[in-house]
């Protein structure tokens, strides 16, 4: 993932900035002990957002020709030999995560129960769709309001 790819990094790297201004503005309207507050309250919160933003940077699919791998935020990290990969595809919900209709894509593994979701929002996101379709079964799925990939992987699995 990058800024590039994912604009909502750059948002919160200009929210980070702006709390700083406000914190060393503070010191104008409040006075020493209260800039002092909001200046540090400013560096926890932005601390705390630049972390998360970190991690969500360094989130990574690679594929080889044996799996695809997802390193995850906090270095966590998912397997998914190809072999093993029950349906994989890109599902567009009505009311779902993201915002509304934004398509993503996902790889389930039937026999180990492991779901992995994958926002549009990656680097190279048509790549990988096109290998998936290359080395999978490739659905493309429609969920109705209220309902879940979970859901609609249940009736997938009850017609294999």
């Amino acid at each position: 993932m990058t800024v590039s790819s994912n604009p909502r990094i750059l948002a919160g790297i200009v929210l980070a900035l702006v709390l700083i201004a406000a914190g060393i503005a503070a010191f104008f309207l409040l006075g020493l002990v209260g800039g002092v507050l909001a200046v540090a309250a400013a560096l926890f919160v932005d601390m705390n957002l630049l972390r998360l933003l970190r991690r969500q940077l360094a989130t990574r699919i690679e594929t080889s020709t044996d799996r695809i791998l997802f390193t995850l935020a906090g270095n966590e990290t998912a397997s998914f030999p190809w072999e093993k990969i029950s349906f994989a595809g890109s599902v567009t919900s009505a009311d779902g995560h993201g915002r509304r209709g934004d398509p993503r894509l996902f790889v389930y593994d039937e026999p180990d129960d492991r779901l992995m979701s994958i926002p549009g929002e990656y680097e190279n996101v048509d790549t990988l769709a096109a290998e998936l379709r290359e080395k999978t079964d490739f659905r493309e799925l429609a969920l109705a309001r209220g309902e879940t990939l979970k859901d609609k992987l249940r009736e997938l699995i009850g017609q294999a």
